[in-house]
Parts: C-alpha cells; structure tokens; sequence
C-alpha cells in the first residue's frame, strides 16, 4: 500500500500582506512576467516594455499593490502560497482599471466605460 502524505496547503494573501520578495519569486528572473510586472494593459498608447523598462514597471506595480503593507486599506491583486511557498499571483481590479478593457471584444454591450469607478454597468 502506498502511504499518501498530507494535502499541500494553499493560502491566498491580498497582495499587500504579501512581501515583494514573494511576487518576485512567482513572476522569476526571465521571460515575460519579469519584464512586465504585471503592467502590459496599463500601459499608455506609445509606451513599450522597452521605452518605460522593467524598474519603472516593476515600481508601477508596488505603487499599485502596496507590498508589504497589511495596513492598506487598497491593493491590486492576490498572492498564493502553496506550504508557505510562493507560487501564484492574480490581478484583481476593475476592468476600468485596464486601459484596453473597456475597447475589447468581451466588453462589447456593457454600459461601463474606462471612468466607471467601479467597472459595473452604469444606470
């Protein structure tokens, strides 16, 4: 018989009770999460990974999350762990928040537009 250990645990943190340290760890050294810093829908019409750079999306981020800040009473997204590791992270804005959202094809027929405070249909 195969002895089966416990189920990993799985926690979620708002990302202001997380460390940069820990997303810097989900979003690793190379490839697109760490050039982006999660920014790519929030960048201005011109702008490119290359014209703004990875400090200055990276900065944008810690802006938007408040990192390391239990406090806060706003941040932008979420922080898994898996046994206290890491290992996700998810933006949880309204989709005002993103600047090509409101253009998009899956926005089509929804009466919010990009200053709708909260994302929801208008009256």
């Amino acid at each position: 018989m195969t002895e089966v250990g416990p189920a990993p645990e799985v926690t979620i943190a708002p990302a202001n009770e997380a460390s940069w340290d820990d997303l810097r760890a989900v979003f690793g050294t190379r490839g697109d999460p760490s050039r982006c810093n999660c920014q790519r829908y929030k960048m201005q019409p011109g702008e490119s990974w290359a014209s703004v750079g990875t400090e200055e999306l990276a900065f944008r981020l810690r802006e938007q999350t408040d990192f390391g800040h239990p406090e806060s009473a706003t941040t932008s997204g979420l922080v898994a762990y898996l046994d206290g590791v890491p290992v996700g992270w998810c933006a949880v804005e309204p989709r005002t928040a993103y600047r090509d959202c409101c253009s998009s094809p899956s926005s089509r027929g929804r009466a919010e537009t990009r200053t709708s405070p909260t994302g929801a249909s208008g009256p």
